[in-house]
């Protein structure tokens, strides 16, 4: 016996989420019912009154009427909480089914039939409207993809049931019958809604529309909310919505041509109608979940057009063959009809429901409304228009309304690429990314005036932006202001004018000043610095070269040897300082230790590293090992890696040194290493940026020590992808699935809380490894916006993040994804892991 657990985990049901979801069964059951009572019997009597006339007018007033409804609609779904407005709707459809019940007994003319026909479109948008905007409220993106299909099925065996009423029930005299039968199950479906809202909060929250990144059109702006996926969609529903009409409509004629009595009709369309509402029932249930969760939204969005498409293509071949009577085209339309309303109703209308979820609660149900009560309604006048002109013109049998709906499923085609395009794009709005391209900004007169006048300003951040702003775009207007910002009596302004290449040379007489009377000892560096390098000669040089200020001496001897490596003072001054044993003097000397041949740098290196005066001298020997521009000294760097006190500025020198270090990185990895020296070396490699650092890492990421490989894949977050290491990465993620399946079984069979404790931390860094592997491997912007957002506190948000990775990612590897990260239990993760790891070590991933 099929226990209550296996039925919930057959249809993707939580425990948590039973009464809900059969809240909504019941529901949709019971508005099933009702409205294919009042659809048989409507469609009965236009097939009574010259049918090729009397279904496109239906048609037409049908379409009229659900457009002015849905606009009538939107107002009240303004001005009314949606809890209120859900319970009018339905009080609204029990009486119209009431109106329709007086006019099927009153009323048998064409236009009786075609306000009957009308009324039932209207009772049929608005349940429609009703049900989605209750479980749109309720529902998140995930829980829509799992249960859509599911909650919507309810409608399913209800309209079944009630197209087996209407084939048992048939003939003119029965038809107020079936609408009785209509108006009690909408009764029923009020009283099952009043039980939905009673336990559960139903309301569209108010939240702030979001800007869209590119300027929309005035159209865009007025009439879709500004969105660009609601404009596809719209425009993808009156294309799918015009061509499956013309399929309903053949389908109709061919019945009418084939049975003449209304009795005969009632009962081959409620037949047929049951047939297509069962399968419909089963495909719903048990396909329609697992095809959207293998396939994805895209697929699943093609599906419809493609099949009708093709559906149309080989009648196409049977009018070639010429081998067809009236009983096989009745068969074939019939076929087409059922096959298409299946796929509609179980795969099509799911998914193209998911598609409105990412947008803001209110906009979502605005949206919806336009789309349903207004672009669908308007692809089904079109076609009824075409068809009522084509009919009166006796064209109906010929090649236009076949080329009409075959333009139709090209264009739906096209237009739900587009759809999906925009439906990505609107999750990444939504997850708070924002990649906007910063355009070159112009400098016209006035701005200009207004940045000059910014150098004058007693703050220095002002100042400082407008040096920047004049050296980027407009240097020369710096020149003038030179000696007023020399004063200036922020440090950083002084030495920020000092660094400015475009600016050399500056005065010497303002050099001189600083370097020799300047309070920043900063400034008086960089201004000896300066005037040695341009005027070694100058009397104030020598002077400097022998002065006790250490960082002004320090700043001229560094200035002569980089303009004259030979110059004999600057040489005099720097041997000076290597036999002075004051503590400043060694600081200066190991700041200049590049000018100094090898053996004196590894000896002043060797005695400043064994001083200990407060790490002063340590600190900078190894600051000083970062300047001298070879690896002999580099082995003190590694020895200081493995130092809490030391260990940042090693890393620091070691990244100065560049790629030539990567092989002495690579040597001390395979030296048995702890996690701590670990950690810090993968941050040299990563911090290095070169192709033969990201080769190191790659190379470490293979390893079986787990905590090196997340250290790896993290740093290699920092490097492009590269194509010809895919293969590398697809076997670690189908290892760390692998891993994953065996915690998650071990977790099952334990009892161990502290075990339980240890496993689910393996599992959030398994979790943090397969990002970091998605992201070598397919758009690494989408997957860091997704692992960035996944672990947001709000529930929808992070099913959202997800989203982004649906159809970018192979099924499996997404499917696991979410398994990780969903709240079902233990042993339901570790089936499903189970169940996936055989797939992906089946399946060879892409690099994307």
């Amino acid at each position: 016996m099929i226990s209550t657990a296996d039925l919930q985990r057959l249809f993707g049901i939580k425990t948590s989420e039973t009464r809900t979801v059969g809240l909504f069964l019941l529901h949709n059951f019971l508005l099933g019912i009702g409205s294919v009572l009042v659809y048989v019997a409507a469609n009965v009597l236009l097939l009574e009154h010259h049918p090729e006339h009397s279904l496109p007018l239906g048609y037409i007033a049908g379409a009229l009427a659900m457009m002015a409804v849905g606009k009538i609609y939107t107002y009240f779904e303004h001005h009314y909480l949606l809890k209120k407005l859900a319970v009018r709707v339905l009080i609204a459809v029990v009486v119209l089914t009431g109106v329709l019940g007086v006019l099927v007994v009153v009323g048998h003319s064409v236009a009786a039939a075609v306000a009957i026909m009308a009324g039932y479109r209207v009772i049929y948008l608005l349940t429609n409207l009703e049900f989605w905007g209750v479980s749109a409220v309720v529902f998140d993106v995930r829980q829509s993809k799992r249960l859509f299909s599911v909650i919507s099925s309810g409608d399913m065996p209800a309209k079944a049931l009630g197209a087996v009423l209407a084939a048992l029930i048939h003939g003119d005299a029965q038809l107020p019958v079936l609408l009785g039968v209509s108006f009690a199950a909408y009764l029923g479906a009020l009283f099952a809604l009043r039980a939905t809202l009673s336990s559960h909060v139903v309301e569209a929250a108010a939240r702030p529309l979001r800007q869209p990144l590119q300027p929309q059109t005035k159209l865009v702006r007025e009439l879709f909310g500004g969105s660009q996926l609601v404009l596809a969609m719209c425009l993808s529903l009156v294309a799918i919505g015009a061509a499956l009409t013309g399929v309903e409509y053949m389908f109709f004629i061919n019945v009418k041509h084939k049975f003449h009595d209304s009795a005969d009709i009632t009962q081959t369309v409620g037949w047929i109608l049951s047939l297509t509402y069962l399968a419909a029932m089963f495909f719903k249930l048990l396909v329609s979940r697992q095809a959207l969760e293998r396939y994805g939204v895209q697929w699943s969005l093609r599906l419809l057009p493609a099949v009708a498409l093709l559906g149309l293509a080989g009648f196409g071949g049977l009018q070639l063959l010429g081998g067809y009577t009236g009983t096989g085209l009745l068969v074939y339309f019939c076929g087409l009809y059922l096959l298409l309303e299946v796929l509609r109703r179980t795969v099509f209308d799911p998914v193209f429901l998911v598609l409105f979820q990412p947008l803001a609660p209110q906009l979502r149900l605005a949206a919806h409304t336009l789309a349903k009560g207004f672009y669908e309604p308007l692809g089904m006048c079109l076609t009824g228009l075409l068809f009522f002109v084509l009919g009166y013109a006796n064209m109906l049998s010929g090649w236009v309304p076949f080329t009409w709906m075959g333009a139709l499923l090209l264009a739906a085609l096209l237009f739900l690429a587009r759809t999906y395009r925009s439906y990505l794009a609107e999750l990444k709005e939504g997850l708070g990314r924002r990649f906007a391209e910063t355009a070159e900004l112009a400098l016209p007169d006035a701005a200009l005036q207004v940045v000059l006048a910014h150098l004058h300003s007693p703050r220095a951040t002002e100042v400082l932006n407008a040096m920047a702003w004049l050296r980027q775009r407009q240097p020369a207007a710096l020149v003038n202001h030179v000696p007023s910002l020399l004063e200036h009596p922020d440090e950083r302004v002084r030495l920020a004018l000092l660094a400015t290449p475009e600016l050399r040379p500056l005065p010497p007489e303002a050099l001189r000043a600083l370097a020799q009377r300047d309070a920043a000892s900063a400034v008086r560096e960089a201004a000896a610095r300066e005037l040695a390098g341009d005027t070694p000669d100058d009397p104030a040089v020598a002077l400097l070269l022998t002065a006790t200020d250490m960082e002004a001496r320090q700043g001229a001897i560094r200035g002569a040897l980089q303009s004259r490596p030979q110059y004999e003072p600057a040489q005099a001054s720097l041997t000076s300082l290597l036999h002075d044993p004051a503590p400043a003097a060694r600081l200066a000397a190991l700041a200049l230790l590049p000018f100094l041949p090898e053996a004196a740098q590894q000896n002043l290196v060797e005695s400043s590293l064994n001083v200990d005066n407060a790490a002063a001298t340590p600190h900078a020997a190894l600051v000083a090992i970062g300047t001298v521009g070879h690896t002999k000294l580099a082995h003190h760097l590694f020895l200081a890696l493995g130092q809490k006190r030391h260990w940042q500025v090693a890393a620091d020198s070691l990244v100065a040194l560049g790629p030539a270090v990567v092989p002495l990185v690579r040597a001390a990895l395979h030296h048995d290493p702890t996690d701590v020296l670990i950690h810090r070396l993968v941050t040299v490699l990563e911090r290095l940026n070169a192709p033969a650092s990201r080769a190191a890492l790659v190379e470490l990421a293979q390893g079986t020590h787990l905590f090196f490989r997340t250290a790896a894949l993290r740093a290699l977050r920092r490097f492009p992808a590269e194509p010809g290491d895919a293969p590398i990465f697809e076997q670690l993620l189908r290892d760390e699935f692998q891993f994953a399946s065996q915690l998650l079984s071990g977790l099952v069979a334990t009892k161990l809380p502290a075990l339980h404790a240890t496993i689910d931390y393996e599992l959030a860094q398994l979790h943090q490894r397969i990002f970091s592997l998605l992201a070598q491997l397919y758009d690494a912007e989408s997957v860091a916006t997704a692992q960035r957002n996944v672990a947001h506190a709000a529930r929808e948000r992070q099913a959202n993040a997800l989203e982004i990775l649906d159809n970018l990612i192979p099924r499996p590897i997404y499917q696991g994804l979410q398994a990780l990260l969903d709240d079902t239990s233990v042993a339901e993760k570790a089936r499903v892991f189970a169940s996936l790891t055989p797939a992906l070590a089946a399946t060879r991933t892409s690099w994307g």
